[in-house]
């Protein structure tokens, strides 16, 4: 038999096995989606409870204060319970999976990468800025000052909420989202259609009406983003780079996915 014909059938082969590894795992995506999303309903509950039963607030500056260690611990069961949820699956399914959902690296090289995430975070500001002037301008919505919202909150609670923005957000949105919903929605629509779909389910997951717009645009540029690379880390990355961004510059007060 000729090598080339060899190496065709052998390419054939894992093309297959990639094709049955996707079509048995339909809808792979929900699963921790509504995990999360499960976690973070019956926490908040309890949360809610607990700051009317105690009459806190969010920015309870006292050290121990009932709000801050209600979010940590709430923020802290629902990533623990994601968590290993998504460790075991990958452990379970194996390689595959972690290919799969994109935990690995960006097909490109590291400068073009890079390159793509810069390119794509100035494409997105420049989409949000008519929406951003309207809304801060026409609606009567006041500008978000300067100064970080952890202004003034107790130092654990403060550090929580940074790393929360900047490194938990990111990994965990996007793993989810990016990773296992878009992939899983890839096995029953088009490309395109996933990453709107999956775009509409982001921004509505953060329950902001005002906000539901700019996060819209946010979750297309991710999903684009994961779509070009094949990878979940550069979604990563341009997600804690556009949190970074309103956390230093605007308190993080809009647009923060």
């Amino acid at each position: 038999m000729p090598s080339g014909s060899f190496d065709d059938t052998m390419a054939l082969s894992v093309d297959a096995i990639n094709l049955d590894s996707r079509s048995s795992l339909p809808w792979l995506g929900f699963k921790p989606l509504c995990l999360w999303l499960g976690v973070e309903l019956a926490l908040g509950l309890v949360l809610g409870f607990s700051l009317g039963f105690l009459g806190a607030d969010f920015q309870a500056t006292g050290p121990w204060n009932p709000t801050a260690v209600l979010t940590i611990g709430q923020g802290m069961a629902a990533i623990l319970a994601v968590g290993i949820w998504i460790r075991n699956d990958m452990h379970r399914h194996g390689p595959e999976r972690a290919s799969l959902i994109g935990w690995q690296p960006a097909s490109g090289t590291l400068l073009n990468t890079l390159g793509l995430v810069a390119v794509t975070y100035v494409i997105l500001r420049v989409v949000q800025a008519p929406y951003f002037i309207w809304l801060t301008q026409y609606s009567g919505m006041p500008f978000p000052g300067n100064a970080p919202f952890i202004e003034g909150l107790w130092l654990p609670h403060a550090v929580w909420t940074c790393a929360v923005f900047l490194v938990i957000a990111p990994v965990m949105e996007e793993v989810v989202l990016r990773g296992y919903l878009q992939s899983g929605l890839q096995q029953r629509m088009s490309p395109i259609l996933a990453v709107i779909v999956t775009a509409a389910l982001f921004a509505s997951a953060h329950l902001s009406v005002a906000n539901w717009l700019p996060l819209f645009f946010l979750g297309l540029a991710l999903g684009a983003v994961r779509e070009k690379t094949g990878s979940v880390w550069p979604c990563i990355g341009l997600h804690g780079l556009n949190n970074a961004v309103y956390l230093i510059l605007e308190g993080g007060s809009l647009f923060s996915g």
